[in-house]
C-alpha cells in the first residue's frame, strides 16, 4: 500500500523551519508495529534520519504523484482540485504541498476583465451559491440583487479563508531517471577532442 501523506502547509512550514534551526531529537508517538515493549511512551527519533514510508522526492528519480487540494472549513468540506503530477525535482513533503498550493491559488486567483468563464474554479457541488458568494472573493456570474444565475465558477478565496486548504497526495509510482544525453554527449565531445591531440 502507498503512503498517503495530509499536510496543513502552514504546520508544516513551521516543523521544517523548526527542523533547520534547532536540530535535536524529538519526541514522537510510537507507530503500531514498534508496540511490543508497551512500557516505553514514546520513541525519539532524530529530526535528520530516514523516515518509514518516506515520501521525500529526489532529483534521481521521476515519481508519479496523484494529489487533491482540499477545503476544511467545518461543514464546508470540499475537494477543490485534483490531478496527477510528475516530479522530477528533489523536494521534501511540504515543499511538494507548497507547490501545488502555489500553482492552485494561482489558478484560483487568475481573472481576466471583464470577467470570463474560463476564469478562477468550478464551484464545489457540496457548496451552495450562497456559500460561494460568501467565501471567495468573486463568482461567475456575478451575482447582483435578486440575481437567479447559479454560481458556476468562483475566483479567489477571502484571505481568512486560505488557511483552510490542505493536500493531500499519494505516490503512484517511481522509477530511476534515465542519464542526461547531454552529459553523455559532452564525454564523447571530449573523447574525440583527445583522439585527436594524441
Amino acid at each position: 500500500m502507498f503512503p498517503f501523506t495530509t499536510l496543513l502547509v502552514p504546520l508544516e512550514i513551521a516543523r521544517a523551519y523548526a527542523e533547520a534551526f534547532f536540530p535535536g531529537p524529538y519526541v514522537a508517538s510510537k507507530s503500531p508495529a514498534s508496540q511490543a515493549n508497551s512500557s516505553e511512551v514514546g520513541v525519539t527519533i532524530p529530526i535528520n534520519s530516514a523516515k518509514p514510508m518516506s515520501t521525500q522526492f529526489y532529483d534521481t528519480q521521476v515519481s508519479t504523484v496523484y494529489f487533491q487540494i482540499l477545503f476544511t472549513k467545518r461543514n464546508l468540506e470540499a475537494i477543490l482540485d485534483k490531478g496527477t503530477v510528475l516530479v522530477t525535482s528533489a523536494m521534501t513533503e511540504g515543499g511538494f504541498a507548497s507547490w501545488q498550493i502555489s500553482l492552485f491559488v494561482q489558478r484560483l486567483n487568475a481573472k481576466s476583465t471583464p470577467l470570463l468563464e474560463k476564469d478562477g474554479i468550478p464551484k464545489p457541488a457540496e457548496w451552495t451559491d450562497d456559500q460561494a458568494v460568501e467565501l471567495a472573493v468573486e463568482v461567475f456570474p456575478v451575482r447582483t440583487s435578486g440575481s437567479k444565475d447559479p454560481v458556476k465558477k468562483i475566483i479567489g478565496l477571502k484571505p481568512e479563508n486560505l488557511k483552510y486548504l490542505q493536500v493531500d497526495y499519494q505516490v503512484v509510482s517511481t522509477f530511476d531517471r534515465k542519464p542526461a544525453r547531454y552529459d553523455a554527449e559532452q564525454v564523447d565531445v571530449l573523447r574525440g577532442i583527445l583522439a585527436k591531440m594524441k
